[in-house]
């Protein structure tokens, strides 16, 4: 009776998800970007949380303000946010090369870059320009550049530590406009606030109807622009895609 043994299979000694190995270049530059997004969330931590938390312990006579207690629970873990994701991923991507690593670090720094622009920008020019007329363009200044910067560094910087090439387009998807939103909703929720009581009183057609349905989508529109707009961007730069 013929026998047959069974025959093993040779494993590969590159893993599948990482593809090839790294060279020496792509390694160390792997670990500066590393570096240098542990580095960031190092001084997001230290610049924007950490002064905060001081100033609030000092002026606040007790613990058990109610202010003081809001603040600690729900401020500074949302300002904590950047610092964190930078320092994560910062060290998931010093110990080995993966791309939804450096997708968070390249998102999360992107973004704390340009909203410090905006904020410093913001400094410089107030009390020469009202704080509302700053707001909006500026906010929308960091949407643009997010929607912009993100795409094309990492399509660069992938290859750079030893990924795949691809195009900027690959890399636009569902958390990236769903950032952009979001910053494109702050950017215009101050401006129907601000004239608010005009609109209570200004006649667009003549009809108190139509006149009052104009008025609830301008005050809407906050919420509406950047919802239609999400929707819009998936359904013809990620879904089309898939």
């Amino acid at each position: 009776m013929p026998t047959s043994f069974p025959q093993t299979r040779l494993e590969s000694t590159i893993p599948p998800i990482e593809g090839t190995p790294d060279t020496k270049l792509e390694i160390r530059n792997r670990k500066i970007v590393a570096v240098v997004s542990m580095f960031l969330g190092v001084g997001w931590l230290a610049m924007v949380v950490l002064p905060p938390i001081a100033k609030t312990i000092e002026k606040t006579p007790a613990l058990g303000d109610a202010l003081f207690l809001i603040f600690l629970i729900v401020m500074v873990p949302l300002m904590s946010i950047p610092g964190i994701l930078c320092l994560w991923f910062g060290y998931r991507l010093f110990q080995r090369r993966t791309e939804d690593s450096l997708r968070w670090i390249l998102g999360t720094g992107v973004f704390i870059l340009t909203v410090s622009i905006y904020a410093r920008v913001g400094e410089i020019f107030f009390g020469q320009f009202f704080e509302t007329i700053w707001d909006t363009p500026g906010m929308l200044s960091v949407a643009l550049i997010v929607a912009v910067a993100y795409p094309l560094l990492i399509s660069r910087l992938l290859p750079a530590i030893g990924g795949d090439q691809k195009s900027p387009r690959n890399f636009v998807g569902k958390g990236l406009l769903t950032l952009i939103a979001w910053l494109v909703f702050f950017a215009l929720s101050p401006a129907p606030h601000s004239y608010l009581r005009d609109l209570k009183s200004m006649e667009f057609i003549g009809l108190p109807i139509l006149d009052a349905i104009l008025q609830l989508l301008i005050v809407l529109s906050p919420f509406l622009i950047p919802y239609l707009g999400y929707k819009l961007a998936v359904r013809y730069f990620v879904e089309k895609e898939t």
